[in-house]
């Protein structure tokens, strides 16, 4: 009896450790999809603004185009894969062409996964203090992403892609 109980234990508890694995490698997964996507709608962006100016660009605009990865409508506004919403918009960044995406609601552990990817964090603003010509530290970040984040993407010609996390 005491072996069954025992046997039952060490399968829940790995059962457990493979779930959270899973879920690690899933969350990586959107992170890694959702920064390439969109730097591709940055360039779609591009294409539905080139007979005016990427300045008038608004989620909308992209949405009303259909140049946007369907999982990310949802009717006749942007969603990300955590449920937060997603608002594109244009404007000019040091006379370049440049397009910001706000995202709301990241969870924290998206949030830091954020910064690790292999294109890196150009800006970090903690607590209103750009610390951006700082490196930031894991500690940072931790801080940045404390509670209901938003990631504010930054891209413009030649692509560059900015985080600023704000609270």
């Amino acid at each position: 009896m005491l072996d069954n109980f025992l046997y039952v234990f060490i399968a829940g508890f790995v059962l457990s450790g493979v779930i959270l694995l899973y879920d690690g490698w899933q969350q990586k997964r959107y992170v890694r999809d959702f920064h390439k996507e969109m730097r591709m709608v940055y360039l779609a962006g591009k294409t539905v603004t080139r007979n005016t100016s990427i300045n008038a660009m608004s989620s909308a605009m992209m949405i009303k185009a259909n140049v946007v990865p369907r999982k990310y409508v949802s009717g006749n506004v942007f969603v990300t894969p955590w449920k937060g919403s997603l608002v594109m918009y244009g404007l000019p960044y040091q006379g370049r062409p440049s397009m910001e995406i706000r995202v709301n609601n990241v969870p924290l552990s998206v949030c830091t996964s954020m910064t690790n990817q292999p294109d890196g964090a150009r800006g970090l603003v903690i607590n209103g203090t750009d610390v951006t010509q700082m490196r930031a530290t894991p500690t940072d970040i931790i801080r940045a992403c404390r509670g209901t984040s938003r990631i504010v993407m930054s891209f413009s010609s030649p692509i560059t892609m900015a985080f600023y996390y704000t609270y």
